[in-house]
């Protein structure tokens, strides 16, 4: 979803409002991508609170040190190199990047940079840290209604913030999408499904079902970002609407997949765990190789939608290089640290 958001069709932006219905349609699917970012976090917040649970109820505690290992060893080595790649490029393209930039996403708070074109995908990241350096201490601490009562209140704080943005003169669509109070009800969400799982309805049965739930999630969040794309805007109703819109189908389709009967298997094929476990390289690099997509496509004549396809399968090919030779031995460091068995 955040490849198609970023995808040179983006260009397909410039072509004038009164094109035709397939061409607004493309766009609204294009937007909806951005969709994907609280979807992540969603999914982060259900993931590391499963995690945690699993671990405090065998053992009996939440080992704290061995998390930031395990994590620093999961996050790290990926997302440094693919900072100093592209402060790299930005200095060879002759537009570096400002030192306090380069220090708030070296010290992970990029996500209180202003956005400079490619680099400023790692703010996501930086958002992730943030939640990682205090959740697994409040895991330890505190027992599951305390965790519950702490996500309830980090839904409330994402969503009073961004409701506050709509009064404030001056407030930029920058900072009701890149400060970490802006997405951290997405993170409470994903982390109230992980704390009620079993207790949370079945909302779907079969393959079939599950897929249709899935689908008119995305349908739904293709509707959203037709009326007001959730990025490129001032805040307002409109773009708070969409976002809560956006928030809430992200959470729902967290909600589908984690009370699916354990035996009907859906995104749990050798195609999806394999691009599953490149995802993170692909979400760090995407924006390193479509440069050299759109030089290529320009040159052999191939349109947007010929630099989209090389731009994708270069990703995923040099991704897929990055996990086995680069992220690969970090990974297998870190199963020295696990205290709960998960997929590598």
């Amino acid at each position: 979803m955040v490849f198609l958001h970023h995808a040179p069709i983006v260009a397909l932006d410039a072509v004038e409002k009164g094109g035709g219905f397939g061409l607004r349609m493309l766009l609204a699917v294009r937007h909806a991508g951005a969709f994907g970012v609280p979807l992540f976090f969603a999914l982060s917040g259900f993931l590391i609170t499963s995690l945690l649970l699993i671990e405090r109820e065998r053992t009996g505690t939440v080992d704290v040190r061995a998390f930031y290992i395990r994590r620093i060893l999961r996050i790290w080595p990926a997302y440094y190199l693919a900072l100093i790649l592209f402060l790299w490029m930005r200095w060879a393209a002759g537009d570096g990047l400002p030192l306090d930039a380069g220090l708030r996403y070296a010290l992970l708070l990029g996500n209180y940079v202003a956005p400079y074109w490619g680099i400023s995908v790692l703010w996501s990241i930086s958002v992730e840290e943030q939640f990682y350096a205090l959740w697994p201490l409040a895991a330890k601490r505190l027992a599951q209604q305390g965790l519950c009562w702490i996500a309830i209140g980090l839904v409330f704080v994402g969503l009073a913030f961004r409701a506050a943005l709509i009064f404030v003169d001056g407030a930029t669509w920058e900072t009701a999408w890149y400060s970490t109070p802006a997405q951290v009800d997405c993170v409470g969400l994903g982390a109230l499904l992980a704390l009620y799982r079993d207790r949370l309805p079945r909302l779907a049965a079969t393959r079939l079902q599950i897929w249709g739930w899935l689908i008119a999630c995305l349908c739904g969040l293709i509707a959203a970002s037709s009326l007001c794309p959730p990025l490129g805007v001032d805040p307002s109703w409109l773009s708070w609407t969409t976002r809560l819109f956006g928030t809430g189908f992200a959470a729902l389709m967290v909600w589908i997949l984690v009370t699916k009967p354990p035996e009907v298997h859906v995104l749990e094929g050798r195609l999806w765990v394999g691009l599953g476990k490149i995802s993170y390289g692909m979400y760090l690099i995407h924006l390193l190789v479509m440069p050299l997509a759109v030089w290529v496509s320009d040159r052999l004549h191939l349109g947007l939608f010929g630099a989209t396809g090389l731009s994708l399968a270069l990703t995923i090919a040099l991704a897929a290089a990055l996990y086995r030779f680069y992220e690969m031995p970090f990974l297998r460091l870190k199963a020295h640290f696990a205290r709960v068995q998960s997929r590598p």
